[in-house]
């Protein structure tokens, strides 16, 4: 995923914080934007925004619907722009900035931050080897480990979310019909969103068929 670690996220909504199975807490459900940048930190715009909504289903979290936005004054989209765009690593990317946010957000209201001497505005900066002011010993790399240990169960929840129901087949469904409307390989489009393999694909989309969902 070269050039998308460097990608812009910005949150456009959220709910409210709930629990995962892991004990960890991420928004209910939450919206966000994905730009990826160059090098020196303006929009690649060879690539399309991407908007993801991901919601909480079952103690894990589940990517619920996304989107694709061309830059302005950029040529419209093409079914080969819209498949450069690695649609399951960006969700797990997401995933783990949310989780990883809400983790620091969780440490700052046990234990608010000091301000530094002058400042009525500005927390103290840690390292990442520092013990959290009035913690008990925890340092700035435990909660963002503890964040990426949330992160793994995060996605396992929603690969075990994934499985079966009818929520997954109306999934299949209307991601293969979005493909295939838009020229895209439908069964290519359901293993990205769905991180499966081919043959898991068009097992699903088969089961789609058969609940006459396509």
């Amino acid at each position: 995923m070269t050039g998308w670690s460097r990608a812009l996220i910005s949150p456009l909504g959220n709910g409210p914080s709930v629990s995962l199975s892991s004990g960890a807490y991420f928004p209910s459900w939450s919206t966000t934007s994905v730009v990826r940048h160059t090098g020196d930190g303006t929009p690649d715009v060879r690539f399309p925004e991407v908007q993801l909504r991901l919601v909480v289903e079952d103690g894990g979290v589940a990517l619920d619907a996304w989107s694709v936005l061309r830059h302005p004054g950029v040529k419209p989209l093409t079914a080969q722009s819209v498949a450069r765009v690695p649609l399951g690593e960006l969700t797990n990317l997401v995933i783990e900035r949310l989780l990883i946010r809400a983790a620091l957000q969780a440490q700052h209201e046990r234990f608010p931050m000091p301000r530094q001497t002058g400042s009525s505005t500005q927390d103290i900066v840690l390292r990442g080897d520092e013990v959290w002011p009035g913690s008990d010993g925890t340092t700035l790399n435990d909660v963002f480990a503890s964040a990426e240990s949330a992160t793994a169960t995060a996605i396992d929840g929603r690969r075990r979310w994934r499985r079966g129901g009818d929520e997954l087949y109306r999934r299949v469904a209307s991601v293969f019909e979005s493909a295939e409307a838009a020229g895209q390989d439908p069964i290519g489009a359901v293993m990205r969103v769905e991180h499966g393999s081919k043959r898991s694909a068009q097992r699903w989309v088969a089961e789609a068929r058969a609940r006459g969902l396509l």
